[in-house]
């Protein structure tokens, strides 16, 4: 089965996440419109950091019901730059692994060039195995929207964190 994943970082006192959500191609479209249903009127796109707990508990449930998404979860305590090149190193690995074909990166401007390096030298160790991937703005896809969510609870720790461990797959980072 071929799969997409979407990525977002989050940064909570001293430890910095990078989450994914991965997501098999079949179920893409589903997804994004159950995604899609949360918008309150008005709004074009939900940022998990300001809403309510209510509503970060309905999405997450919801999320985690639909049976349509798993995370991968890299997370470490040192310098931000190196803490996502790990991450990015870890996570190529992963997804070839679990026949991701497009992997979509909310971006940081300026930073997004950092990325584009780290993937091309890693795909080339991997055996340079099909992986596109792209770098968009929080609202040019809904599902970065879930990496969001799955990023800030990961980071935020405790009941949280604990609430998408079902669909996790963790890993620290620090010190590679």
């Amino acid at each position: 089965m071929s799969a997409q994943a979407f990525v977002d970082e989050s940064a909570r006192g001293s430890r910095y996440h990078v989450c994914v959500a991965v997501v098999l191609d079949g179920d893409v479209d589903a997804l994004r419109r159950l995604v899609r249903s949360f918008c309150l009127p008005g709004q074009r796109r939900w940022h998990f950091v300001t809403e309510r707990d209510s509503r970060r508990r309905q999405i997450l449930d919801a999320l985690i019901d639909s049976g349509q998404v798993s995370a991968l979860a890299f997370s470490g305590k040192d310098r931000e730059d190196d803490l996502r090149a790990e991450s990015f190193r870890r996570m190529a690995a992963a997804l070839v692994n679990r026949g991701v074909h497009r992997l979509v990166i909310e971006s940081r401007q300026g930073r997004d060039q950092r990325d584009r390096q780290i993937l091309v030298e890693e795909l080339h160790r991997l055996g340079d195995p099909v992986l596109q991937y792209v770098h968009l703005p929080p609202s040019g896809d809904p599902l970065l929207w879930v990496a969001d969510a799955l990023a800030w609870s990961h980071s935020a720790g405790g009941a949280w964190r604990q609430r998408i461990a079902s669909i996790t797959t963790a890993q620290d980072v620090t010190g590679r």
